[in-house]
């Protein structure tokens, strides 16, 4: 007897907005009695400490359909298995994801790991579902997959399941308007540089222009200006840029919490020796760096959006890194720190996968 899960989508992808839709497919080489066939959609978050031996799964939620016998046949007829003939049988179903965590349901504390775990947590989020995340056996995974069991009197040992990994990206609504975020530093020229006593100095201006949203897969939305205060002259190049994501995935297990930080480099350049033109200006003048310098440089793309679920949670801070020359010799470096929240776009183009069917095969001899 073969047992197939056979996906509409080549490649197992599925936003928010996705019903997770394929067939169950039955192959047996003689008659066999089946009581039933069920498909479940699941998802859980596993956070795991000291090398996995403490562990805590939450079930985010577990959506099942009945796929054999039809549902008109239960009401009709009153029966204990049913007798299916040898060849291929297909069974479709259809089964869309919740839009919310539904771990504080009581039916979802139930825990399907062999590892030890936290089997009552006292804390559970509502909140929207996150995204795949993680490897079996990382501190902080979050998987989704599809489940189909099978039970029967002559099935061998009564009862058969097989189990297929997806994919979830969910994708975010329409970004409502969010005010600029701004930070601010000031760089002293050192008297050094300057043919005269009077002091000169110059601000730096960083705005994020959608607040702390920043969208996957697009540049970041700034705009840097540079202001003069002080009547004198001096030399200021730019000569290195610099932005970077740090991701912070914060994990809880049986009551202890630890964070976890990786770095993700969006842009970084050196050397570039860029003549800022303020010679002449007077105090006061502000000049707006060219968006040609980030504009072409979208978010990693294996980043994953910012979220929060009951034992797991990822956040992430925005560093932007001026290095400046100031006449012949000074150089100063400046870093700007925003704490950001990074949203999937409202598309994907996952469609566009939606080519071959995709079929895992689990032979029970």
């Amino acid at each position: 007897m073969e047992l197939q899960i056979r996906l509409d989508r080549e490649i197992p992808i599925y936003t928010n907005q996705d019903a997770v839709s394929g067939e169950v497919i039955l192959y047996t080489e003689s008659a066999i009695s089946v009581s039933t066939i069920n498909a479940t959609l699941s998802g859980t978050a596993t956070s795991r400490l000291n090398s996995g031996k403490a562990t805590e799964v939450h079930h985010l939620f577990d959506r099942a359909q009945q796929v054999f016998p039809p549902q008109e046949f239960i009401q009709n007829v009153n029966y204990s298995s049913l007798t299916v003939g040898c060849g291929r049988h297909a069974f479709p179903f259809s089964i869309p994801f919740p839009q919310v965590s539904e771990c504080y349901k009581p039916d979802m504390s139930k825990n399907r790991s062999k590892a030890r775990t936290w089997r009552r947590p006292t804390v559970h989020l509502l909140r929207k579902l996150p995204p795949s995340t993680g490897q079996r056996g990382d501190a902080a995974e979050i998987n989704y997959f599809v489940d189909v069991t099978i039970s029967g009197r002559n099935i061998p040992n009564e009862w058969k399941s097989s189990t297929r990994d997806i994919f979830f990206y969910p994708l975010s609504e329409p970004m409502p308007y969010q005010e600029p975020l701004k930070e601010q530093q000031s760089m002293p020229v050192s008297p050094r540089a300057l043919e005269c006593p009077t002091p000169l100095s110059y601000q730096i201006d960083i705005h994020l222009l959608n607040g702390p949203c920043l969208i996957l897969h697009q540049p970041i939305p700034l705009t840097i200006t540079i202001t003069k205060i002080g009547e004198p002259n001096c030399l200021i190049c730019l000569n290195d840029f610099q932005t970077m994501l740090v991701e912070t995935t914060h994990v809880q297990t049986q009551g202890v919490t630890e964070s976890f930080t990786r770095f993700w480099v969006v842009q970084s350049t050196a050397n570039m020796n860029i003549g800022i033109d303020m010679d002449n200006a007077p105090s006061g003048s502000i000049i707006t760096l060219p968006d040609g310098l980030w504009a072409s440089q979208p978010l990693p793309a294996m980043l994953t959006p910012s979220f929060e679920i009951c034992n797991i949670k990822r956040s992430y801070k925005l560093q932007i890194r001026l290095g400046l020359r100031l006449g012949l010799y000074q150089t100063l470096v400046r870093d700007f720190h925003f704490p950001v929240y990074v949203m999937a776009p409202n598309s994907t183009g996952f469609e566009s996968y939606e080519r071959e069917p995709s079929i895992d095969l689990i032979d029970f001899k």
